[in-house]
């Protein structure tokens, strides 16, 4: 009798653990995901834009085409469109990087569909990436 009562608390402890160890990856995963959706997550989207062709200017600047959080510089730099050629040209005195590298003077930029990497255009904790449009044949 002994040694079946010993059984069931040792039973009764297992699943204990088990409760304990599914709770606290219920809660890191509720954590992770609130991070994920906030302000402070490196994924947080803060807007799509089209990219029109001719010139789109980046910034803070309420006068710009492509607007960003009035925390960004006032002025970051200029996407030029013609067709399917993109570059961008950083505004004086903005520190910009392409794909993780300092980046200076108008350079080019390569918009391709996913899965394929594209250029990303980081400064500061803002980046962007341009990708084509998905477009319908008939």
């Amino acid at each position: 009798m002994r040694s079946t009562l010993f059984s069931l608390l040792i039973v009764g402890a297992i699943f204990a653990e088990e409760d304990s160890y599914r709770l606290e990856i219920e809660k890191d995963r509720k954590e992770t995901q609130e991070f994920l959706r906030s302000e402070k997550s490196p994924l947080h989207v803060i807007g799509r834009f089209t990219v029109a062709e001719g010139d789109s200017r980046v910034g803070s600047d309420p006068a710009a085409e492509i607007q960003l959080p009035s925390r960004a510089p006032g002025r970051l730099g200029t996407i030029h469109r013609h067709g399917a050629d993109l570059s961008f040209e950083p505004a004086p005195g903005a520190s910009v990087s392409l794909n993780g590298k300092p980046a200076s003077g108008p350079f080019p930029l390569r918009a391709v569909p996913p899965p394929d990497p594209t250029d990303r255009v980081t400064a500061g904790d803002f980046g962007f990436a341009i990708r084509p449009l998905a477009t319908t044949s008939s």
